[in-house]
């Protein structure tokens, strides 16, 4: 999995939508919206993700980062800013203004670029922003890093509520080895703790 840095500008559902092709012939199904509602953190392991790690909740699913991801994340939503972070969500740096995600339908994996921008930062914030590797483009002030995430889908978890402080929408495209849509998606066994980093959405 890589970083990248970019001038910044449950039980069982049925996927509905348009069927495309991508390139590799394996069938790429658009199914609406989610929203991505909070975040969290997992109060104990799962099997493909350690206690501690980071968890998105969506009106959808709920999107349990793996390991690296939930590294990569940690030290930036724990850095002493004075601001939050503002966030949008990417399918790719080559599709930076497409807010989704791309799930597999074979395994439930999931991936989406996450890309945070900092637009308020003083010298003292630009050191810290700097050991964080965000970077400005040329001509740009703004600080910003863009992030591979990885990780598995579960069923929508409880607390996944509309009075939750974020809501950022990002279409979902499922990828599919036949033309089976259907996604076997469990619940998450693991109890979710609330853990709320300093972010807001940016939409452009």
């Amino acid at each position: 999995m890589k970083t990248y840095a970019f001038p910044f500008l449950s039980a069982v559902f049925l996927l509905a939508g348009c069927t495309a092709f991508s390139d590799d012939g394996t069938p790429s199904v658009h199914k609406g919206n989610d929203s991505i509602l909070s975040f969290g953190k997992l109060g104990s392991a799962t099997e493909d993700a350690p206690a501690g790690g980071w968890v998105m909740l969506g009106d959808q699913y709920t999107y349990v980062l793996d390991k690296g991801s939930s590294e990569k994340l940690s030290p930036i939503f724990k850095a002493k800013l004075k601001h939050p972070y503002e966030i949008k969500f990417a399918y790719s740096v080559k599709n930076i203004k497409k807010a989704g995600v791309t799930v597999w339908q074979e395994d439930r994996r999931f991936s989406t670029l996450l890309c945070l921008s900092y637009p308020h930062a003083d010298k003292d914030e630009e050191k810290t922003l700097e050991k964080l590797a965000f970077t400005s483009s040329k001509g740009e002030k703004t600080p910003f890093r863009c992030i591979n995430l990885d990780g598995k889908i579960y069923q929508p978890a409880p607390a996944a509520g509309s009075g939750l402080p974020l809501h950022v929408n990002l279409d979902i495209h499922t990828r599919s080895s036949d033309k089976n849509l259907t996604i076997d998606v469990p619940p998450l066994s693991a109890n979710i703790r609330p853990a709320m980093p300093p972010v807001r959405p940016l939409h452009f």
